[in-house]
């Protein structure tokens, strides 16, 4: 295996970890918009720690670097895929956002 191949799978297991530490299982329907999102942030943090020697050098391992990056962006990756789909349910049926209804002030 290459570095390449490590790293890339000890990316997608601590994006995989920190999903269905938050919930989001594999038959979750959120789990891939998730996993994808969340595995490219992953990789790009991980892949700037270790090549500048930050993150993961200072921090004892790429693999605690990494789980810590996906722990910390889970929750995010989960209430942006969940207002995607909401977005997208709207569009798609025509219905109108409430907060949008409500926050318009009447003009005289």
């Amino acid at each position: 295996m290459t570095k390449e191949e490590v790293f890339l799978r000890k990316v997608r297991n601590a994006v995989y970890e920190a999903l269905v530490a938050e919930g989001v299982g594999e038959d979750h329907r959120l789990f891939k918009p998730c996993f994808r999102q969340l595995f490219n942030v992953c990789k790009v943090f991980g892949e700037a720690g270790t090549n500048a020697g930050g993150g993961a050098a200072a921090g004892g391992g790429t693999k605690k670097f990494l789980a810590e990056v996906a722990r910390s962006n889970a929750k995010l990756a989960i209430i942006k895929e969940k207002q995607s789909c909401q977005r997208g349910f709207m569009e798609n049926t025509g219905a109108k956002s409430e907060v949008s209804h409500s926050s318009r002030r009447r003009r005289k």
